[in-house]
């Protein structure tokens, strides 16, 4: 499933990014640029904004009501039916929306902390912003907060 979300819903795109779904956002995005968006690449709207959403050539808007992140997702999940799977976690890069690819952690040796180095053998990188990753602790940290919030992941 594939997501547009409007210019109030930054920090939901991140989190959606994150967990592994293709999710447009800018925070200078029209609701003209939102409807083209949608429209071009069969993607579902996610907004807080009720005018956005009574657009009649929007065909999959999803309205939230809260204004948390975590209560937004919730909200989500529920009325789109979507499943948090922990095999698709940071497998988009959450700033670019760019899938992230395996590298080896040789040839990026120099653009990785030391101790992270040592300690971790699994890394991706964004081929669009170059920012590499790998699971620390906050992999457990957001499992956790997700399952606070009622949203526990596969």
């Amino acid at each position: 499933m594939k997501f547009v979300c409007d210019d109030n819903l930054g920090r939901l795109a991140r989190w959606l990014r994150t967990l592994g779904f293709d999710t447009v956002f800018d925070s200078t995005i029209t609701d003209a640029r939102v409807l083209s968006i949608a429209l071009a690449d069969q993607r579902m709207i996610v907004t807080r904004d009720h005018r956005l959403a009574e657009k009649t050539l929007a065909r999959q808007v999803v309205l939230l009501g809260s204004t948390n992140p975590l209560e937004q997702l919730g909200e989500l999940i529920k009325k789109v039916d979507l499943a948090l799977d922990s095999a698709r976690l940071f497998s988009i890069c959450p700033l670019c929306n760019k899938a992230v690819e395996e590298i080896k952690k040789e040839e990026f040796a120099a653009q990785i902390p030391p101790y992270v180095y040592r300690t971790k053998d699994r890394f991706t990188r964004c081929p669009a912003c170059g920012r590499i990753f790998w699971r620390g602790t906050h992999v457990e940290q957001m499992k956790q907060r997700l399952t606070a919030a009622g949203l526990p992941i596969n």
